[in-house]
């Protein structure tokens, strides 16, 4: 897997203030993956993110939650996430995606 671009995507947080911050990566078979990086609102406690790389089309479409939140790790391995945080960080960054950024990936 490599990263799609330099670019540091800004998505904005499902609820609440401030941004996510992810990258996007691409598979040797062309699918893009989403990975989680920063969480820019200044709290005591800014969550946490999963090392892991979520694909963006298993993930589009459908309620998130504890329950089906997959990644891979860095050497591809499936991985089940049950962080607290994931599910609403990972809608935001694909909200973000299919609304402003694929549209011009695709160009």
């Amino acid at each position: 897997m490599k990263r799609l671009d330099d670019n540091t995507y800004k998505a904005k947080k499902v609820s609440g203030n401030g941004f996510i911050d992810y990258y996007l990566w691409v598979s040797r078979f062309g699918e893009h993956y989403i990975q989680l990086h920063f969480n820019d609102f200044d709290t005591k406690s800014p969550g946490t993110f999963p090392e892991c790389f979520f694909k963006i089309t298993d993930h589009s479409n459908k309620s998130l939650s504890l329950d089906n939140i997959c990644g891979v790790d860095k050497k591809l391995v499936k991985q089940t996430i049950r962080n607290v945080n994931t599910p609403t960080f990972l809608q935001a960054a694909i909200n973000h995606y299919n609304d402003e950024v694929l549209s011009i990936i695709e160009k």
